[in-house]
């Protein structure tokens, strides 16, 4: 593993994966019913870190090579965040009167002023991966989750509840902010210049579209609180945090790829991409089986016999990790233009119908129905990213892809989730994946090799 990717690798484990390892702790201090008002926050926070951002740090990844539209676009993330910061009191005075949650306004306060710091934040992290400067990301990432950590556990040990994990998180993105001031600072002074609101043309629908993808993750968490007790809802919620493993193991990854990809397709290294991405989603198909393995006995060691009822979602919610990923990986066509207008009509495509199904389906069937209508609209979102970005900028991914995903789709649809039928499946994936990164290796080697006449070179290589 190169230092880069060390540090990358580093930066994950302590930015997310520490905040599973504090799971068993919220769950012993808070109970379920806590753990429930929790997964509530958490979904407003993600969705509302979306509406701050309006898109502008993939903005900053998109425009990277333009040095005006660049600063143009940290400088427009600002403003939001500011504004964000600002609206906080009057948000939280709103939300707090939403009885189902049981939250209260001085809880909701700190939650949402913190989603406006850490819009500051995100633009100062993705600066640095622009800048492929690894080891300063590990740095300020350590630095938030060491605080995160530090005052989350003194909040549970002194019996705090759900308000002082809120204070907690507030506290500990502001002193990460505070340590890298002085680079913060050079980007305040350019506060007073002239917005260029056309960024938004790309930002913006990009936002929406993430937004819409809320529908698909996220959304049926309020309709659950209004028909399950909080106490059930913190189990699906334990259940929905540990199905986002896999994500997290491939987070090293997408930090990596998330600007490369763009320079790769500039250089139209086809060839190149295809491989890359076929083998990092063979890499995440096995990860999702090797999951549904490992954690049902960790969920009764860790956690108690009283969240086994949720082992079922669990399995359910992992297939819906995958199709989520894959949708972010198989759709750099949709995202290689200078507008994200395609990517929002397709979210929106998908969210329309899960505004109407999600309720209906927890209504009727309870959170088995909302899962397996999420699953049906994560694979049709799926489906529709990979075509219409295969005809905007063709990609030949490695066949491999296509055999690893048919298996794992007839895996999860037929229920065959016994130990004999996943080991098996994963022992093929993980021969794929070898098979298929060797594969990639060689077309790189090919592009770098004396003989090659350029990008072109990537067009006459087999991809297999």
């Amino acid at each position: 593993m190169s230092p880069r990717w060390a540090h990358y690798a580093s930066a994950t484990a302590l930015l997310k994966g520490i905040g599973l390892l504090l799971l068993p702790l919220s769950a012993a201090y808070l109970g379920s019913a806590g753990l429930g008002q929790l997964g509530l926050m958490v979904a407003l926070a993600n969705v509302g870190s979306i509406v701050i951002g309006l898109g502008l740090p993939e903005c900053c990844q998109r425009f990277a090579s333009d040095r005006v539209r660049y600063a143009d676009s940290k400088k427009l993330g600002l403003w939001a965040a500011g504004l964000a910061i600002a609206l906080s009191p009057l948000m939280a005075m709103g939300l707090s009167l939403w009885q189902a949650s049981g939250i209260a306004f001085w809880a909701w306060l700190p939650l949402l002023i913190n989603l406006g710091l850490g819009a500051l934040l995100s633009l100062r992290l993705v600066e640095l991966r622009i800048e492929d400067d690894s080891w300063n990301y590990l740095k300020l990432v350590a630095t938030q989750a060491g605080l995160q950590v530090t005052l989350t556990f003194a909040a549970l040990i002194g019996q705090f509840g759900v308000l002082g994990v809120a204070w907690a998180g507030l506290m500990a993105t502001l002193l990460a902010l505070l340590s890298c001031l002085p680079a913060l600072r050079a980007q305040f002074r350019g506060l007073v210049a002239p917005l260029n609101w056309s960024l938004l043309g790309f930002g913006a629908p990009l936002a929406l579209g993430m937004m819409t993808a809320f529908a698909l993750g996220g959304y049926e968490r309020g309709w659950l609180a209004e028909s399950l007790s909080l106490s059930e809802l913190g189990v699906y919620v334990l259940m929905f945090q540990l199905s986002l493993i896999p994500a997290l193991a491939l987070e090293p990854f997408m930090l990596w790829w998330g600007p490369k990809r763009y320079q790769l397709a500039e250089q139209r290294r086809y060839g190149y991409i295809g491989g890359v991405l076929a083998s990092a989603s063979l890499v995440l198909m096995a990860v999702v089986v090797a999951a549904s393995l490992v954690l049902p006995p960790l969920v009764l060691t860790l956690f108690g016999a009283s969240y086994l009822d949720g082992l079922p979602w669990l399995r359910l919610l992992l297939i819906a990790t995958l199709l989520r990923q894959l949708s972010c990986m198989l759709n750099l066509g949709v995202y290689c233009q200078n507008h994200s207008g395609v990517a929002l009509m397709i979210n929106l495509l998908v969210a329309g119908p899960a505004l109407v199904l999600i309720p209906v389906a927890i209504h009727h069937f309870g959170v088995g129905g909302a899962l397996w209508t999420l699953l049906l609209l994560q694979g049709a979102r799926l489906l529709l990213f990979y075509q219409v970005s295969q005809r905007m900028l063709p990609i030949p991914y490695d066949s491999r892809l296509g055999w690893g995903l048919g298996m794992v789709v007839l895996w999860g649809v037929s229920g065959a989730w016994h130990g004999a039928a996943s080991t098996a499946l994963l022992l093929l994936l993980l021969g794929l994946s070898v098979s298929c990164i060797k594969r990639t290796q060689s077309i790189e080697r090919a592009e770098r090799s004396p003989q090659s006449h350029g990008p072109a070179i990537v067009s006459k290589v087999e991809v297999r």
